[in-house]
């Protein structure tokens, strides 16, 4: 089994001597300038036709390899102006016309032929155990067709299905080659013409694979072609672009100053050579030295094909365009799909410009989106839409030689989103005088202030009774207002704080209701100025049970008369559902004379104190101070009452989905820490040292919506604490 050939022949031209002349491309060649007919090649689809096995002749039968004969078509064929009735057969897939075709060509020795062959597709094949090569002559003179097929298979490839014909007319020098089935082999095989054994032309300039099924191929003469193409305004280095249809020669291509490329005029000011690609025949040549502006004229030739040339002028244009400036948007803005205006350049071959939007403050950050514009030299373009965020915008404009000017950049903000107040204390009951505290938000933009109107009844609607404007925050970003005296009932309190580019305001609001009614609160023991031996007495009272009233009273314990001093003692007392208390001190008191105070709040902040004046009797009186000078009588304040243990707690909470998560935390308006983690928020809440009470954990998630949108979602959980001693 021999291997396949055809490899490594030079590529030459072959000039051979004919009667006839040569029409190509428009150029009609003298008698001293004919050449042998060159032949060019279009590619199409189809469907083979198969050769009727009961009426074609075999020219090989099956289990044949590397064998040749002759077959003597029924009207003469030409190729490459040599003429013949009498074809030279190969089993490795190609036919030669005449008789002078060596044996086993493009296997073992392909030095010697002398004929022009057909390459159907050249490699070790053989017809295996059922293929053969069959001939067979189709319609009526003077149109017949002479139609030789293979059914054969790259030695090896069992799987092979390969069926190609080579088709000869009596009517005309053209022959047509048709591919069917499949060769599963790697191998490579040639295809084309062959004029002698150092030229084969299109597309077998070098190996390809078996066409795929269906490829039509037909070769013709004097239907060469040369296209040359270069865009008409272009940059200093342009791409020179094009085909052929004759693979034997290199293309030539030259390039002149102007539009004259005669030699007494024209200047060449740039030459090349390119081989064209072996099965399409396309070439891609770049200019490699920068072309000065100005015209210049593209000739490509391949002087074999019969001195046949095409020509295309151009002009390099290296001027970028003029006057390009850009006018954006406000610095901030409310508007996610601002305008651009500018001006452009006008000049020949200017485009349109394109404003290209970068996220960031600079022109160095990602481009979410390139805004075309209309217009001439005023162009105008609207954005699509932005997420809210810092952009800069520039301007950029090309012509068609690529050359580009930038306008200057413009920096602007897109701000959507409203401020987002809060009240941090929202108390059911609320004093007389009641207390509000929250936090404004503090993006940019937002105002550094908020407005705090109160209203009657359980909505924020109709006039306020109260408003207080321009209520400035704290370095932690808080506000605090307190209030002047509201007659009871109730009322809802609202909280609005705007921004700089006119988004509507950002408010909250709460409902709560006004008490005015102290706790109702009576000693009844020990009786005021009474005396006893009892180191540890027992107070007893009755207490109101009214709604937001607390359950226990609070009972200190004074040395002498001066209540601004610390107690020396406290205890507290819980309420019985019928409203009696008692209560004896944890502590034993020594001789002498104590004030004692027994108070009680109410959820509003109202409170009732009822002072007694005791004596402890003992061996010996505890001294008591006397204070400088009268102190004045007040209502005091509870004593701290710290929890027992450590309360620091930790609050764990879900995340939400989304994208620029930000969290903040407060406990009773006070922020604590709050971290974001992979799959939740965690929340540290410390309530130590803090005073018997109910205390409210408010977490704020702001986060933009996983769909992509625009729209803040804002998420408020509200955990409540209860502090005991």
């Amino acid at each position: 089994m021999s291997s396949s050939a055809f490899r490594g022949a030079p590529l030459a031209r072959a000039v051979l001597a004919a009667a006839s002349l040569l029409l190509v491309s428009g150029f009609t060649a003298t008698a001293a300038q004919a050449v042998t007919p060159s032949y060019g090649v279009s590619t199409g689809s189809g469907t083979l036709t198969p050769v009727d096995p009961g009426t074609s002749t075999p020219v090989f039968g099956t289990g044949q390899d590397d064998e040749t004969t002759v077959v003597t078509a029924p009207f003469p064929v030409s190729l490459y102006g040599v003429t013949s009735s009498s074809l030279t057969v190969d089993t490795n897939g190609y036919v030669g016309i005449g008789t002078g075709t060596d044996d086993n060509l493009g296997s073992t020795d392909d030095t010697d032929f002398g004929t022009p062959v057909v390459v159907a597709y050249n490699d070790d094949l053989d017809t295996t155990t059922d293929g053969d090569v069959r001939a067979e002559t189709r319609g009526v003179a003077p149109d017949r067709q002479f139609v030789i097929q293979w059914d054969v298979a790259v030695h090896g490839d069992t799987n092979a299905t390969a069926r190609f014909q080579v088709i000869f007319n009596e009517d005309n020098a053209d022959v047509e080659v048709d591919y069917g089935g499949t060769l599963d082999v790697a191998d490579t095989g040639w295809i084309g013409t062959k004029l002698d054994q150092s030229e084969l032309v299109r597309p077998g300039a070098a190996a390809s694979p078996y066409p795929a099924d269906g490829t039509i191929l037909n070769y013709s003469p004097n239907n060469f072609h040369l296209t040359a193409s270069v865009p008409g305004r272009t940059g200093a280095t342009p791409d020179f672009t094009g085909s052929t249809n004759h693979l034997a020669d290199d293309v030539d291509l030259d390039v002149y100053s102007g539009t004259d490329t005669t030699a007494a005029t024209g200047t060449r000011v740039s030459s090349y050579s390119t081989t064209p690609d072996g099965f399409s025949g396309a070439y891609d040549v770049t200019q490699s030295t920068p072309l000065a502006a100005g015209t210049y004229t593209l000739v490509a030739s391949q002087p074999s094909a019969g001195l046949a040339k095409t020509r295309e002028t151009f002009i390099v244009d290296t001027t970028a365009p003029a006057g390009l400036t850009l006018t954006g948007p406000p610095a901030r803005s409310d508007q996610p799909e601002p305008t651009f205006t500018g001006a452009a350049g006008t000049a020949t071959g200017d485009q349109q410009p394109t404003v290209e939007i970068h996220e960031g403050s600079t022109v160095s950050g990602t481009v979410v989106e390139s805004v075309a514009t209309t217009g001439g030299a005023t162009y105008t373009g609207t954005s699509g839409g932005l997420d809210d965020g810092t952009y800069t915008a520039q301007a950029v404009q090309v012509d068609d030689s690529g050359n580009e000017s930038d306008s200057t950049a413009v920096t602007f903000t897109v701000d959507t989103e409203s401020a987002s107040p809060y009240f941090s204390r929202t108390p059911a009951m609320q004093g007389p005088e009641p207390y509000f505290t929250g936090f404004g938000s503090d993006d940019a933009g937002d105002a550094a202030s908020v407005t705090v109107a109160i209203f009657a009844g359980s909505a924020a609607t109709g006039a306020p009774v109260q408003t207080y404007n321009n209520v400035t925050f704290d370095e932690d970003g808080r506000f605090t207002v307190e209030g002047t005296t509201l007659a009871e009932g109730v009322y809802t309190a609202r909280v609005s704080q705007g921004d700089d580019v006119g988004n509507p305001l950002g408010t909250d609001t709460y409902t709560f209701t006004v008490d005015a009614t102290a706790p109702a609160l009576t000693v009844t023991g020990p009786a005021d100025g009474a005396t006893t031996t009892d180191t540890q007495p027992l107070f007893t009272g009755t207490a109101g049970r009214a709604t937001g009233d607390n359950d226990t009273v609070g009972i200190g314990i004074y040395a002498g008369t001066n209540l601004m001093a610390d107690p020396v003692a406290y205890v507290e007392a819980p309420i019985a559902a019928d409203g009696m208390w008692s209560a004896r001190p944890t502590v034993a008191l020594a001789a002498g004379t104590y004030t004692i105070d027994a108070y009680l709040y109410d959820d509003a902040g109202n409170a009732t104190s009822v002072l007694r004046t005791l004596t402890v009797a003992g061996a010996a009186a505890a001294a008591v101070p006397v204070p400088a000078a009268p102190a004045p009588v007040t209502i005091p304040a509870p004593p701290v009452a710290v929890c027992k243990g450590n309360r620091v707690l930790h609050k764990s909470i879900a995340r939400p989905s989304g994208t620029h998560l930000k969290v903040s935390a407060t406990i009773n308006g006070k922020k604590v820490k709050a971290t974001i983690g992979r799959k939740a928020i965690a929340v540290v809440v410390d309530l130590r040292g803090k005073v018997k009470g109910t205390y409210k954990l408010r977490v704020l998630m702001t986060r933009k919506q996983a769909t992509g949108k625009r729209k803040t979602v804002t998420t408020t959980k509200t955990y409540t604490y209860k502090v005991c001693l």
